[in-house]
């Protein structure tokens, strides 16, 4: 949904509530003259006030609707959703995940399963955070089909829209998890192995790339690294 439709969505809303109210407000005038009843003056409306979102907060959503829009590369003809970013619109640590696979196609969410599970285990007991309050996103939003890799122009052609989406989190810092996503935001050199648990700057954030719960599952021998480069982000997402 475009940010123009939800306005008009909106708009509707409240053009019925309001012809329901004054629907309600006539009945009970005709009821009471039926009745003979003393008339009851209609009650005053009441309106809920809103607070309009915040600036940061309105980039945010702007951000993931035209991420779920996105038709940059041919991938967005055979996919059944795209899987934008999850959690709340701003957030001391986002996490730019691997490619999205069948299964987060099918849940709507990045790293579902297993990995899932491996996932909120290194953020809660490594990090100290939980994933409700952690941002999310895979490096390619759309799943490739045949479970094949993303080619780099996919990765490339999505990585604007991911961009965009980390830089209006606002984060204290990024975590990049896996080769794959490593290669889609900082390109295919050097390897993920050379560069792992170095704080790099990703377009004005402070990041750091790991071993991916998928290929910690796989190499169970890539655990006791991918810890000591989480270790190092629990100081930079730390609460005051």
């Amino acid at each position: 949904m475009t940010p123009e439709q939800a306005v008009e969505l909106a708009d509707l809303v409240a053009s019925i509530r309001a012809s329901v109210e004054d629907a309600a407000a006539r009945f009970a005038v005709v009821a009471a003259g039926a009745l003979n009843l003393p008339e009851v003056a209609a009650s005053p409306e009441r309106h809920e006030e809103v607070a309009p979102p915040s600036t940061d907060e309105q980039a945010s959503i702007e951000a993931r609707l035209a991420a779920a829009a996105c038709e940059r590369c041919p991938l967005a003809r055979g996919r059944r959703r795209v899987v934008t970013a999850e959690g709340p619109h701003q957030a001391r640590l986002v996490v730019v995940g691997p490619p999205t696979t069948f299964a987060d196609e099918r849940d709507g969410a990045s790293m579902s399963g297993e990995p899932a599970v491996m996932f909120e285990k290194m953020l809660t007991a490594v990090v100290g955070v939980p994933r409700d309050e952690v941002v999310v996103v895979p490096a390619v939003m759309c799943r490739p089909p045949d479970g094949r890799a993303p080619t780099p122009s996919e990765a490339a052609a999505c990585r604007p829209m991911v961009m965009a989406q980390v830089v209006a989190a606002r984060p204290s810092a990024v975590l990049v998890f896996g080769e794959a996503a490593n290669a889609a935001l900082f390109g295919p050199e050097p390897p993920l192995k050379r560069v792992r648990g170095l704080w790099r700057e990703l377009e004005g954030c402070p990041s750091v790339a790991t071993w991916s719960p998928h290929e910690c599952l796989r190499t169970p021998a890539l655990k006791r690294e991918t810890f000591e480069d989480l270790v190092k982000l629990k100081g930079a997402v730390a609460g005051p």
